[in-house]
């Protein structure tokens, strides 16, 4: 098991889903994100080996966002830095122990 060292986590992110409860004009579920809750994790862009291996699991995944365990984290949720939007294309509990995970995630270009 990996302890997170002091500092790395350096990033307050807000975590987003969407509204379940958002319906359209048409009835159909809305696709308006609204944030969950907020947290402090570490982004890192992959690099060499890292970023070769993750794009054999999905050639998306460009970054790797560090974080302390929470129940509502799931591969269909968005982070948000700032301006800066990631998807998250998957998550790995590490250890399987509900302390720490990576997520896989991919930069929204939003044209800015």
């Amino acid at each position: 098991m990996t302890t997170i060292a002091a500092g790395k986590l350096r990033h307050y992110v807000d975590v987003r889903i969407f509204d379940p409860n958002k319906l359209d004009k048409h009835g159909q579920p809305s696709r308006e994100w609204i944030t969950t809750f907020k947290a402090w994790v570490g982004i890192e862009p992959l690099s060499g080996t890292e970023l070769e291996t993750a794009m054999r699991i999905d050639t998306r995944i460009k970054y790797k966002i560090e974080a302390r365990y929470d129940s509502r984290l799931s591969a269909q949720g968005q982070i948000q830095f700032g301006d800066r939007i990631f998807n998250i294309v998957s998550l790995l509990n590490e250890d399987e122990r509900n302390r720490h995970v990576f997520l896989g995630c991919e930069e929204i270009n939003n044209g800015n």
